[in-house]
This record gives C-alpha cells, sequence and structure tokens, in this order.
C-alpha cells in the first residue's frame, strides 16, 4: 500500500482577524516532510488540522482524497493517524504501559494481547521499555516527549503528524527519534514541525518553510540549502548579524553577505532555511 498523498487548497485558520494559516495550495507527498518557521509561523495551527484536531475556515485538506471536512471521510482518516501534540498533556498517575492500551484500543488494535505486543516493542525502540510500570508523572520531559512519540506509532498508522518530537530530548535520544522517524518512510506519510532542521534533513524527503502562515518554500532538503548558495560564511570574530551562530572557540557562522575576514561555508538545510526566513534567499526552489 502506498504512502498516502495530503494536497491542501485555499486553506485558512485564523483566531481573531488574523489568519495563522493562509495556503493557496501545497501537497504533502509520501515519506517524510519537514516543517520549518518561526515561532508563530503557524506551524502548530497546520498540524492540527492535518490531525484533525483544529477544522478550518475556509479550503480543503484531503488526505488519499479523503476530505477531512466530511465525517465520515475523516473517520477514515482517524483510523490511521497517529498524532504527537506539542504539549506533554499525559494523565500523571497512569501508568505507561496501561496508556499505552489505552491509547491501541482506541485505535481499535485488538486483542489486548496484540495491543500489548504494540506496546512492549514501541517502547523498546523509544528506549522506554524499564518505564513501563512507571507512572507518568514520574518521567523527564524528555521520557515524555519519547512515550507520546511511541504510542504516535502504534498499530502502523498511514499518516502521522509530529509536532516537535525532539524537544527536551539529548543528542544520543535524538538519533533514537530521527530513526523512530526515519523507519517505514516508504509506507507512509509523516509530517514532523522542528526547529532541528539539520538533523532531520537526513531523513526527509520534502521541506516546506511557513512564514507568517504562508508556503515561503517548498521541495527537498537539498533545494533548500541551495537558497543559501554564496551566503554562507565563518568568522573568527563575533560580529552583529540576526543569522550569527556560535559554532566553537574563534568559530562563528552566519548566513548574509560577506563580512570582513571571513572564508566561504557550504550552506546547509538550516543555512538555506535562515536564508528563506530573511528574504534573502535565491530563486524560489520549490513548488507550492
Amino acid at each position: 500500500m502506498t504512502a498516502p498523498v495530503v494536497a491542501l487548497s485555499n486553506l485558512q485558520r485564523s483566531y481573531g482577524s488574523k489568519p495563522v494559516v493562509d495556503i493557496d495550495r501545497a501537497v504533502l507527498p509520501g515519506g517524510t516532510t519537514a516543517l520549518l518557521g518561526p515561532n508563530g509561523s503557524g506551524k502548530t495551527t497546520l498540524l492540527e488540522m492535518l490531525a484533525t484536531v483544529a477544522a478550518p475556515d475556509r479550503g480543503s485538506v484531503l488526505v488519499d482524497g479523503n476530505d477531512l471536512s466530511d465525517p465520515a471521510q475523516q473517520l477514515t482518516v482517524r483510523r490511521s493517524l497517529g498524532y504527537m501534540a506539542q504539549e506533554n498533556r499525559l494523565p500523571s498517575r497512569m501508568r505507561v504501559r496501561e496508556y499505552c492500551d489505552y491509547v491501541a484500543a482506541l485505535k481499535e488494535i485488538g486483542p489486548r494481547r496484540a495491543r500489548l505486543q504494540w506496546t512492549d516493542w514501541l517502547l523498546h525502540q523509544a528506549d522506554l521499555v524499564d518505564k513501563r510500570d512507571a507512572r507518568m508523572g514520574t518521567l523527564s520531559g524528555g521520557m515524555q516527549r519519547r512515550l507520546l512519540l511511541a504510542q504516535s506509532l502504534l498499530g502502523h498508522p498511514r499518516l502521522v503528524v509530529l509536532d516537535e518530537p525532539l524537544v527536551s530530548l539529548d543528542a544520543a535520544h535524538r538519533s533514537t527519534v530521527v530513526r523512530l522517524i526515519a523507519a517505514s518512510a516508504g509506507e507512509r506519510t509523516t509530517v514532523v514541525a522542528t526547529h532541528h532542521s539539520d538533523e532531520l534533513a537526513a531523513v526527509c524527503q520534502h521541506v516546506i518553510v511557513l512564514i507568517g502562515g504562508r508556503v515561503a518554500f517548498a521541495g527537498p532538503p537539498a533545494a533548500l540549502a541551495a537558497q543559501a548558495d554564496g551566503m554562507v560564511w565563518e568568522t573568527p570574530t563575533p560580529i552583529e548579524h540576526p543569522s550569527v551562530r556560535a559554532l566553537g572557540p574563534n568559530r562563528f557562522r552566519i548566513v548574509g553577505p560577506e563580512p570582513a575576514n571571513a572564508v566561504a561555508a557550504q550552506p546547509t538545510v538550516h543555512d538555506g532555511y535562515l536564508a528563506v526566513a530573511s528574504g534573502i534567499s535565491g530563486s524560489f526552489g520549490g513548488s507550492q
């Protein structure tokens, strides 16, 4: 079974009089799409609409041809949907294994033996198997993020929607989560909102950059990196610049005009994102 295609058309959602998401057209193909953008760019709102948590004010979201505005078609999508919200809202006194079994039951995975097999396998994959009898209120923030990712993957969902899955994780556990996101990429469509663009670039086939609720870039990661061609520099001295990043002692990186005493550097996906976000990128590298 091929991964579903998500098609957005004339999609808008506003809070008050301000549109938070305003997308004329975008296609999210099978595989993994990274959703990038500054805070307030509409990423979470878009993911909530994809996950059927929120409804658009106008326009349509089609998942494999199923229109999410139609209750029957929405139910079809929900039966094969995995969702990880941005916030860790977990019942603190419930035990980890009980919670996963509950979510698996909601996903109509049965019998109970099959649900527990799914639970134990995913807890092992998320490096949480030793916490399966712990109450969720005793878990660290990073453990809760990994648990929320594990529950979203119960039952091999065909559409997976993840909001900031790498937040609160150390480097080792970010690698664990990236591996889980990459698994079965050819069989499902995964949409991931993240600020860790370079770490996810290796496993993403597609990138969308949202700026002010609109699509500023859509295309493969390499095309996004190319938006910063000829604009990335490293210098031994810090300078006043919005994009400056300290990489180590006497090593600073910027995206923009060439500063004094700088050497050119190969652009990364994050550099391309900074170029697009600041409005200094090259030609638009993808299609909406």
